[in-house]
């Protein structure tokens, strides 16, 4: 409901929004040391990989699945441009994970604004609010605070592997991450 609103209330939004992914370690049925009441939804931003390279990836040793996604819609003011940080002289666009977070915290303020912070569930009416961190959290507590909730909400892309690097070698980056972290032969 407060994506529905959220696409409604926000046109950024409304051009932006490809689907919400079900993912992560409570809907793998993997969650270990938090609480049952907190979750997270992936927020899946749409975006043509044809229309976009991915650079820099496995370069920083500190951060060896950190990559920058470069815009190469070379120009065309289409759906997008609201994330999109644009070089003020020298270099290329970039999608940018901040702008994502921004046009979602918006859409979502704006979309509990005009529901008055309420959600109407089966009858029930739930108190929502947001919480600003990373990632964007969603409160909810139902009436005379007898439930509560919270939803985290990730801004995302959904890419296919071909939007890899060709030069990208991925069992090979796979196998070294997981050789680094202890996880084959350590």
């Amino acid at each position: 409901n407060v994506l529905l609103n959220a696409r409604k209330f926000s046109p950024d939004f409304a051009e932006l929004y490809r689907e919400t992914y079900y993912g992560g370690s409570f809907f793998d049925g993997l969650k270990v040391g938090s609480t049952s009441q907190e979750f997270d939804l992936n927020i899946v931003f749409s975006w043509r990989s044809n229309n976009l390279v991915i650079t820099g990836l496995g370069t920083d040793e500190k951060k060896p699945n950190f990559c920058y996604m470069k815009d190469t819609r070379q120009g065309q003011s289409i759906k997008g441009d609201s994330i999109v940080d644009k070089p003020w002289l020298f270099g290329d666009p970039t999608i940018s994970p901040l702008k994502m977070f921004q046009v979602l915290q918006s859409s979502v303020d704006r979309a509990l604004t005009k529901m008055d912070n309420e959600i109407n569930y089966h009858g029930q009416i739930y108190r929502a609010t947001t919480q600003v961190n990373a990632p964007l959290t969603l409160k909810v507590v139902g009436q005379n605070n007898n439930m509560a909730f919270e939803v985290d909400l990730v801004p995302s892309l959904k890419l296919g592997m071909d939007a890899l690097p060709r030069d990208f070698l991925l069992p090979n980056n796979v196998f070294n991450h997981l050789s680094y972290r202890g996880g084959i032969g350590g």
